[in-house]
């Protein structure tokens, strides 16, 4: 069952950087495909899945707090994401991994709050545990 997102939380644990995260999205994993077809092949092209994967991404959007900007400069650390902690439960499930920021992007508009999006890519392997 889908649970609300509120409670959701990003530790980022070199960097310290905390800020008042209003949605995150996670792409999905993505595992490339290698092309097998040969001169000798008939009708469709055939593949084989490549040994790796790429973990794929987080975008955060958050208020944006320009004396307490996010982290673009760093090195990749340590990221948790700790999901909402569903009913019934003491702990949300967590995404654990190596990640970096590639992007940010800002909204500065008169009678809003400043806005804010940035793009966290996972650096490999990611520890996945469920709620408990």
């Amino acid at each position: 069952m889908a649970d609300d997102g509120s409670g959701a939380t990003l530790v980022m644990a070199s960097s310290g950087w905390t800020g008042r995260i209003t949605g995150i999205s996670r792409s999905g994993m993505e595992r490339p495909s290698i092309k097998t077809t040969h001169l000798g092949t008939s009708g469709a092209d055939t593949f084989i899945p490549a040994d790796n994967h790429d973990e794929g991404s987080l975008e955060l959007d958050i208020q944006y707090d320009p004396d307490v900007p996010p982290p673009l400069t760093s090195a990749a650390e340590t990221v948790t994401l700790t999901y909402a902690i569903p009913a019934g439960q003491s702990n949300g499930a967590t995404d654990i991994g190596s990640a970096f920021i590639t992007d940010e992007q800002r909204t500065i508009a008169i009678g809003e709050l400043m806005q804010g999006t940035f793009t966290l890519k996972w650096a490999g392997s990611v520890a996945q545990m469920d709620s408990s």
